[in-house]
């Protein structure tokens, strides 16, 4: 995992386990989610860095 400036991005081993894009969006606060194979990139928006020191 890592992050830009607005975006989580994470590589996954299956891309079956990920939830849907509607799950992010309305319960997790995402604005957003690009899905390109195992790779996903979660738009958060400036807060991102303060999630992504959490989960790290």
């Amino acid at each position: 995992m890592t992050n830009c400036a607005t975006r989580l991005r994470v590589e996954v081993k299956d891309e079956t386990k990920v939830d849907t894009d509607e799950k992010w969006v309305n319960e997790l606060d995402a604005k957003g989610v690009i899905r390109s194979g195992k790779s996903l990139q979660i738009i958060y928006g400036a807060h991102v860095i303060i999630l992504a020191s959490h989960i790290k």
